[in-house]
């Protein structure tokens, strides 16, 4: 049972050793890199297919795990991920020393 999620684990790591001998070697990785992403997209079908039996599991995996795995396989991720938009606000908004909400006076004497 493990064995389907255990080989292309192995294959990913064996992957990334040659990724970095040829790199050290020629310079240049980009198609062992390919592969790499490939068997890690592979590992991760193997895992949503074998491992997960829960319906809401099976539905992520269905919707989310996979197509993200695959747009990560054709490295087309920072891409979309670039062309999502922005959330209007971030953390640093929620920051306790620079909110003063509505008694500015309060904080000016703290």
């Amino acid at each position: 049972m493990f064995l389907a999620l255990l080989m292309p684990l192995l294959a990913y790591a064996f992957k990334g050793i040659g990724e970095t001998l040829t790199r050290s070697i020629f310079g240049s990785g980009a198609a062992i890199a390919f592969g790499k992403r490939v068997f890690l997209f592979l590992a991760i079908r193997s895992f949503a297919r074998d491992m997960l039996t829960d319906t809401l599991l099976q539905l992520l995996e269905k919707f989310v795990l996979i197509p993200v795995g695959a747009l990560y396989a054709l490295g087309l991720l920072d891409m979309v991920a670039a062309r999502q938009p922005r959330l209007p606000f971030s953390a640093r908004h929620f920051n306790s020393d620079e909110y003063h909400g509505d008694f500015p006076d309060l904080a000016r004497r703290t």
